[in-house]
């Protein structure tokens, strides 16, 4: 069952990778089935209207089911070298819609996790005489240790109440800190249960490969619990540059959003990147 699970995982991450575009989007589907439609025809009629002319003396019928195939043919030919032409990526920026679902990438704090665990102590003590959860936000601003993050807390917030889950992206470094990271989430926002929260690791946030499968994993995983793209969300403001590369590309999945938290006035903006053509 496992195995059979794993083949179509994979097998739909090849199809999405190769056909996604053209099957996400209910015009693009319509236009593919016309043009399969007409070469059909013209697979149809080409043939039996050279037939009628040469072996059935039918000259005046072949004639026109060839002409009408080869105007066919040179107008899907036309278009598509229409279509050929030069593209760029359309960048849209947007205050996203809450989601069920938040994916993020976890920096790692500097320091040993003991000592951290330590100053966590402290910090939860303070937090917990702080009234409203943006009071508690600027108090782990003001902590050396733990300020770094603040942006992945926000996204958190943000999405509230209406999120449901949210799987958290680490690396080598940041893996051991993940239990901190939870404890804040949990003093923050209490309505989340600890089983919400969830890690997925990564050994180096380098490494473009890995992110990326890391990323496509959470991303079949969630699909096999009934979560669409449009019901998930891609935080791309932890980790380091090569996680926001991976997220940016990753996006240009039909139906798949991701987001930054600003660092000077912690706003959340979306982006969808698209491909348009470059007139």
């Amino acid at each position: 069952m496992l195995k059979g699970h794993r083949f179509k995982a994979r097998f739909s991450r090849v199809f999405s990778s190769q056909f996604g575009m053209v099957f996400s989007d209910w015009l693009s589907l319509a236009f593919l089935f016309l043009t399969v439609l007409v070469l059909s025809l013209v697979a149809g009629w080409f043939p039996d209207g050279l037939s009628a002319i040469f072996f059935e003396h039918r000259l005046k019928q072949g004639l026109i089911m060839v002409g009408v195939s080869v105007i066919f043919l040179l107008l899907i030919l036309l278009f598509a070298r229409w279509l050929a032409g030069s593209y760029r990526y359309e960048v849209y920026s947007t205050t996203p819609s809450r989601k069920k679902m938040l994916v993020l990438f976890l920096s790692n704090l500097r320091g040993d996790v003991e000592t951290l665990n330590g100053e966590l102590n402290r910090l939860l003590e303070r937090l917990s005489r702080a009234g409203s959860s943006g009071e508690k936000l600027e108090l782990i601003n003001s902590s050396l240790s733990f300020r770094s993050w603040r942006m992945p807390l926000e996204a958190v917030g943000f999405h509230l109440p209406v999120l449901e889950r949210v799987v958290v992206i680490t690396s080598k470094e940041s893996s051991p800190q993940f239990p901190l990271f939870k404890r804040l989430v949990g003093e923050l926002y209490p309505e989340l249960k600890p089983s919400d929260v969830k890690e997925v690791r990564v050994d180096d946030f380098e490494d473009f490969n890995s992110v990326q499968e890391a990323i496509e994993r959470v991303y079949d995983v969630l699909k096999s619990a009934n979560y669409r793209n449009r019901d998930v969300i891609l935080d791309i403001t932890g980790g380091k540059k090569i996680v926001s590369i991976v997220g940016a590309l990753l996006s240009l999945n039909p139906g798949r959003e991701f987001q930054y938290i600003s660092t000077t006035d912690y706003t959340v903006k979306s982006y969808d990147v698209e491909v348009t053509r470059d007139d």
